[in-house]
């Protein structure tokens, strides 16, 4: 077992709060406002990304027709899915092994290479795209071609603007990073309506604008980065990368089905109704996902200041904490939606209350492992990530056909909680083991 010894990270202790003592409640305040100031602005460029997203699909489904906005709806479900197989671990390898010490000097070069492993995929897509773009027009005449390219051109888009927008985490600029994410949402949210207005008489346009925005940030970007060294990653820092990045990417595909699994399960289970259901509690959830990204996403980069194991055990120490502090904040936010909900529902769909509640509880439950997720690659563990997530997956499938047919929507909800319960405790122990055994080697 390779383990990193003390100086796994290149930049000193003291950036990191959480990995800091600040005696006394001065220093305690002081720590958390920093936090808080951080925090606030990743939370508040997700916030914008949601809010855009909710407003453009809102204004779409007035403005076109119903068939043409399913089809949108689900080529925007395509681009998103392309975007993370493209992109597959690389923005959070980059993250880590520009701070491992035999790399400290060439950080620049390991951003270079994360731009150079995705634009060989980028590449590899167009080509097959090519190849398969006629075959797909023989196979499904309806489709229109326009929506082809949207999805191909949405995929590449998203990854280069992510890609963009991890950087700018990387290296602790929260501000920008914020403005990255939540501009590029609210300038695709114009150019797409307005397109949509303007071109009414060709309604496929949009498909085409939607992804416009962050096509243009995401190359702007990589002209950006490319531009402030000529040199080019060589093959063995490409390898590795590619590597190190492969476990985090599966996992975050792996995290994704997990998120969705459910309706899939029910629907194979002939319970179309559940579903129905499961997926209403599933959407009315969804704001606590986005407070699971932000809090991950502030918390992962700074794992970079993180200089011995001994620092290690202070940010998983205040860390938890504040993990514990955002579940708490959080349920007071539960209680009211599921109080003003009903209110506004059918009475057929009422029982989606209840699968809220628990959906919504499974989803606080994994904002514990935002925490454990930096833990993991300062230990250079990320397939430990995998392996929790994966065991979620597999744990739903068991007990969704195991629950859903006796149950309906609250069995499928229940088996989601106990997954995602269970594969966080084995996410928990495997991180204990590997340290206990680094500090046992007195590393």
């Amino acid at each position: 077992m390779i383990l990193p010894t003390q100086s796994s990270t290149t930049i000193e202790a003291q950036g990191s709060g959480f990995a800091q003592t600040h005696p006394g409640l001065n220093g305690a305040w002081s720590k958390l406002r920093t936090h808080a100031a951080g925090l606030k602005w990743v939370f508040c460029g997700k916030v914008a990304l949601a809010g855009a997203n909710a407003a453009l699909m809102l204004l779409l489904a007035h403005l076109m027709e119903l068939k043409l906005y399913g089809l949108m709806v689900t080529a925007i479900g395509a681009q998103l899915i392309l975007s993370r197989v493209l992109i597959l671990g690389v923005d959070s390898g980059m993250i880590r092994l520009r701070t491992v010490p035999e790399l400290r000097e060439r950080s620049q070069e390991v951003v270079r290479a994360g731009l150079a492993v995705l634009f060989r995929r980028i590449s590899f897509l167009l080509i097959i795209s090519i190849a398969i773009v006629p075959l797909l027009w023989k196979l499904a005449p309806n489709l229109p071609s326009l929506v082809v390219v949207s999805i191909v051109v949405g995929g590449i888009a998203t990854a280069l603007a992510d890609y963009g927008y991890f950087y700018w985490l990387a290296r602790l600029h929260y501000r920008t990073a914020a403005f990255v994410q939540g501009g590029t949402a609210l300038a695709r949210l114009g150019l797409t309506i307005a397109t949509a207005l303007v071109l009414q008489n060709y309604p496929l346009a949009v498909f085409l604008a939607y992804p416009l925005a962050s096509l243009i940030y995401g190359l702007a970007q990589t002209v950006a980065l490319k531009s402030k060294n000529g040199e080019r990653p060589d093959r063995a820092l490409m390898r590795r990368l590619l590597r190190y990045s492969f476990w985090q990417g599966g996992a975050d595909v792996a995290l994704l089905l997990s998120m969705y699994a459910g309706t899939f399960i029910l629907m194979l289970a002939g319970e179309p109704a559940a579903a129905g259901i499961y997926g209403l509690g599933l959407t009315l959830s969804m704001g606590f996902i986005v407070v699971y990204q932000a809090f991950g996403e502030y918390l992962y980069p700074r794992i970079a200041h993180v200089g011995s194991l001994h620092a290690l055990r202070s940010f998983l120490r205040n860390s938890l904490l504040a993990t514990l502090a955002v579940i708490v904040a959080c349920v007071p936010v539960a209680l009211v939606v599921g109080s003003l909900v009903p209110k506004f529902l059918r009475a057929e769909l009422q029982a989606a209350v209840p699968v809220f509640y628990i959906v919504a509880a499974s989803f606080l439950l994994l904002i514990f492992e935002c925490p454990l997720k930096p833990a993991c690659h300062y230990l250079l563990r990320p397939q430990f990530l995998f392996i929790s997530t994966a065991l979620r997956v597999a744990l739903m499938v068991i007990l969704g056909f195991i629950l859903a047919p006796r149950m309906g929507a609250m069995g499928m909800a229940n088996a989601q909680l106990a997954a995602t319960a269970l594969s966080l405790i084995i996410l928990a122990l495997l991180v204990a083991l590997n340290l206990r055994t680094a500090n046992r080697l007195g590393r």
